[in-house]
């Protein structure tokens, strides 16, 4: 049995024209004469070169604790428990996190970080530190050496 396209509803007229080819023209382009799609409008253009981006729904677990972490301070000092200020972020904030992870981003963010390298500058030793250690019997260096006797010599540390 073979349909016709009058034996057809609205719906179904689309789908049949679709198939065939004769599908109406996209929102936004208008078909050139022989019934080509153009290219996008400058509106359509100028719309998409300004738009601005999504914005962020919301922070992550980590974002909120740093935000927090001076209001969780004190809330710790005045006898709240990790899980209570737990409960309390995920009503107020979204928080997702469990006990633990507050637990561990408070600790991340509050433990004391060592002097970095560049604050700490070495003390720089001379070449003669370096290969005779130093000593108090040595001369400062450039001075003359005095001599040492053969008990000095046998006294000294190894």
């Amino acid at each position: 049995m073979s349909v016709k396209p009058r034996d057809l509803g609205p719906e179904d007229q689309r789908g049949l024209e679709t198939a065939v080819g004769s599908a109406p023209p996209r929102p936004g382009r208008a078909p050139t004469a022989n019934g080509t799609p153009r290219g996008l409008s400058p509106e359509s253009k100028r719309a998409f070169e300004t738009a601005r981006p999504p914005r962020k729904e919301t922070a992550s677990d980590r974002e909120i604790v740093r935000e927090m972490l001076p209001a969780i301070r004190r809330k710790r000092d005045e006898g709240w428990s990790y899980e209570a200020i737990r409960q309390e972020l995920a009503k107020r904030l979204g928080f997702k996190g469990t006990r633990q992870t507050l637990y561990n981003y408070v600790w991340c963010f509050t433990k004391k970080r060592p002097p970095s390298p560049a604050d700490a500058a070495p003390k720089r030793r001379t070449v003669r530190e370096t290969l005779c250690g130093s000593s108090p019997d040595l001369p400062a260096a450039g001075g003359p050496r005095p001599r040492a006797t053969l008990v000095e010599k046998l006294n000294r540390p190894v």
